[in-house]
Protein backbone atom coordinates (compact mmCIF):
# COMPACT_ATOMS: atom_id res chain seq x y z
CA UNK A 1 0.00 0.00 0.00
CA UNK A 2 1.42 3.11 -0.95
CA UNK A 3 1.17 6.03 1.91
CA UNK A 4 -1.40 7.87 0.04
CA UNK A 5 -3.85 5.31 0.36
CA UNK A 6 -2.74 5.12 3.93
CA UNK A 7 -3.96 8.64 4.31
CA UNK A 8 -7.10 8.49 2.36
CA UNK A 9 -8.61 5.38 4.38
CA UNK A 10 -7.48 7.47 7.72
CA UNK A 11 -8.92 10.67 6.34
CA UNK A 12 -12.17 9.17 5.47
CA UNK A 13 -12.52 7.51 8.67
CA UNK A 14 -11.75 11.73 10.32
CA UNK A 15 -14.42 12.81 7.93
CA UNK A 16 -17.40 10.51 8.86
CA UNK A 17 -16.47 11.59 12.68
CA UNK A 18 -16.69 15.64 11.52
CA UNK A 19 -20.05 15.03 9.77
CA UNK A 20 -21.30 14.47 12.97
CA UNK A 21 -19.77 16.73 14.73
CA UNK A 22 -20.58 19.22 12.32
CA UNK A 23 -24.08 18.07 12.79
CA UNK A 24 -24.71 19.27 15.96
CA UNK A 25 -22.09 21.58 16.79
CA UNK A 26 -24.51 24.85 15.56
CA UNK A 27 -26.77 23.35 18.18
CA UNK A 28 -24.31 24.84 20.88
CA UNK A 29 -26.03 28.24 20.06
CA UNK A 30 -29.29 26.06 21.06
CA UNK A 31 -28.36 24.69 24.18
CA UNK A 32 -27.03 28.46 25.67
CA UNK A 33 -30.51 29.95 24.88
CA UNK A 34 -32.52 27.21 26.16
CA UNK A 35 -30.11 27.55 29.48
CA UNK A 36 -30.71 31.06 29.25
CA UNK A 37 -34.53 30.85 29.36
CA UNK A 38 -34.68 27.71 31.87
CA UNK A 39 -32.69 30.11 34.19
CA UNK A 40 -35.84 32.30 34.62
CA UNK A 41 -37.36 29.41 37.05
CA UNK A 42 -33.60 28.14 38.71
CA UNK A 43 -35.29 26.05 41.01
CA UNK A 44 -37.77 24.37 39.01
CA UNK A 45 -35.36 23.69 35.74
CA UNK A 46 -32.13 23.33 37.93
CA UNK A 47 -32.13 19.38 36.36
CA UNK A 48 -32.52 20.90 33.15
CA UNK A 49 -29.65 23.31 33.19
CA UNK A 50 -27.34 20.26 34.62
CA UNK A 51 -28.71 18.24 30.99
CA UNK A 52 -27.92 21.03 28.89
CA UNK A 53 -24.68 22.03 30.58
CA UNK A 54 -23.44 18.08 30.52
CA UNK A 55 -24.22 18.26 27.23
CA UNK A 56 -22.17 21.37 25.86
CA UNK A 57 -19.56 20.21 28.22
CA UNK A 58 -19.38 16.93 26.68
CA UNK A 59 -18.71 18.75 23.39
CA UNK A 60 -16.37 20.93 24.65
CA UNK A 61 -14.17 18.47 26.28
CA UNK A 62 -14.77 15.63 23.43
CA UNK A 63 -13.18 18.68 21.34
CA UNK A 64 -10.37 19.70 23.38
CA UNK A 65 -9.13 15.99 23.61
CA UNK A 66 -9.78 14.91 19.71
CA UNK A 67 -6.05 14.47 18.32
CA UNK A 68 -5.79 16.32 15.19
CA UNK A 69 -5.85 14.28 11.77
CA UNK A 70 -2.05 15.59 10.92
CA UNK A 71 -1.38 13.57 14.19
CA UNK A 72 -3.30 10.54 13.06
CA UNK A 73 -1.38 10.22 9.62
CA UNK A 74 1.41 9.99 11.43
CA UNK A 75 0.25 6.65 13.70
CA UNK A 76 -0.12 3.06 12.07
CA UNK A 77 -3.10 3.23 10.00
CA UNK A 78 -5.12 0.45 11.88
CA UNK A 79 -4.34 2.42 14.84
CA UNK A 80 -5.61 5.84 13.64
CA UNK A 81 -8.44 3.92 12.55
CA UNK A 82 -9.25 2.22 15.76
CA UNK A 83 -8.75 5.50 17.47
CA UNK A 84 -11.44 7.21 14.91
CA UNK A 85 -14.00 4.49 15.50
CA UNK A 86 -13.64 5.36 19.36
CA UNK A 87 -14.37 8.67 18.67
CA UNK A 88 -16.90 7.87 16.23
CA UNK A 89 -18.92 6.69 19.26
CA UNK A 90 -17.83 9.25 21.85
CA UNK A 91 -19.22 12.05 19.06
CA UNK A 92 -22.53 9.82 18.09
CA UNK A 93 -22.60 10.17 22.10
CA UNK A 94 -22.64 13.74 22.38
CA UNK A 95 -24.58 14.32 20.03
CA UNK A 96 -27.36 12.29 21.65
CA UNK A 97 -27.04 13.87 24.60
CA UNK A 98 -27.28 17.40 23.03
CA UNK A 99 -30.46 16.07 20.93
CA UNK A 100 -31.79 14.48 23.79
CA UNK A 101 -31.39 17.39 26.27
CA UNK A 102 -32.78 20.06 23.73
CA UNK A 103 -35.98 18.10 22.83
CA UNK A 104 -36.66 17.63 26.54
CA UNK A 105 -35.69 21.11 27.72
CA UNK A 106 -38.14 22.68 24.83
CA UNK A 107 -40.47 20.48 25.91
CA UNK A 108 -40.31 21.57 29.40
CA UNK A 109 -40.54 24.95 28.33
CA UNK A 110 -43.94 24.60 26.45
CA UNK A 111 -45.57 23.69 29.66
Amino acid sequence: ETEETVKSEVEKAWDAVMVVHDEVMPKMSDLNRLKKELKQDTVKNAEMIDMLTKAQDGMMDWMHNLQPLKTLKTMPEAEAKAYLDGEMTSVSEVKRMMLESIEKAESELQK
